[in-house]
């Protein structure tokens, strides 16, 4: 059983930043861009933390195989986003930190939050029609900052994937301050924040695609002046 939301993206953010201190693995070019490359990297991390004792291994079964469906809806449409591809990368960079972290709570804050991205994509792509559909489309993103209740404009927004809320730079970012330009992101768990005169609010975690559909609305709370 997972944190609330807040209290999951509190210790995911630790996590993070034990992860940067640590001068632990981040995503390389090649697994950013290259499925192939991100699968395998991806499964080399669960293999890992598979011989583990500090991982539930109920969970990291279930880990390995929605990692295993995910691949094999990639290989049977051959078709899948670069966004895609490099959350995937973000997963396996956590998942490998988490079996080299000597800080067992923070070993278990990156595998839960890496599980929790994957487990939402399986759970997507399981709604999808057949294998042969694939992992499934980007969804169209689009975002509303809001203070006080109202809505507001002016402000940037970024995102990056739950699983290395600080990495730099972000992997999606909204071009537009009038946040009127959708943004297409896979389904699964992320860190948005807003920034405006170069100063950057909170991180808000949220889930895209947990309804099927091609289009998304997430309001964000615009936490700087």
């Amino acid at each position: 059983m997972y944190a609330s939301p807040r209290s999951f993206l509190t210790a995911t953010l630790l996590a993070a930043s034990l992860l940067l201190s640590e001068g632990g693995p981040t995503p390389t070019p090649s697994t950013q861009t290259n499925p192939t490359a991100a699968f395998a990297s991806l499964q080399a991390a669960v293999q890992q933390i598979s011989t583990d004792q500090r991982f539930p291994a109920a969970q990291v079964d279930a880990l390995k195989a929605n990692v295993s469906d995910l691949k094999v809806r990639y290989k049977a449409s051959g078709d899948i986003s670069t966004g895609y591809v490099s959350t995937l990368s973000a997963d396996a960079s956590a998942l490998h930190h988490a079996a080299l972290s000597p800080t067992s709570q923070t070993a278990l804050e990156l595998f839960a939050s890496a599980q929790k991205d994957i487990g939402a994509k399986s759970v997507y792509a399981a709604g999808l029609a057949g294998a042969s559909t694939g992992v499934g489309n980007d969804i169209s993103v689009v975002v509303t900052t809001v203070r006080s209740g109202k809505s507001v404009s002016g402000y940037f927004v970024r995102a990056n994937a739950l699983a290395l809320p600080n990495q730099d730079p972000p992997l999606f970012i909204f071009g537009s301050p009038t946040m009127t330009q959708p943004v297409g992101m896979p389904p699964g768990y992320y860190a948005f924040w807003v920034v405006h005169k170069g100063v950057r609010g909170k991180f808000q975690e949220e889930q895209i695609g947990n309804v099927l559909g091609p289009m998304q609305s997430i309001v964000l709370d615009a936490d700087v002046p």
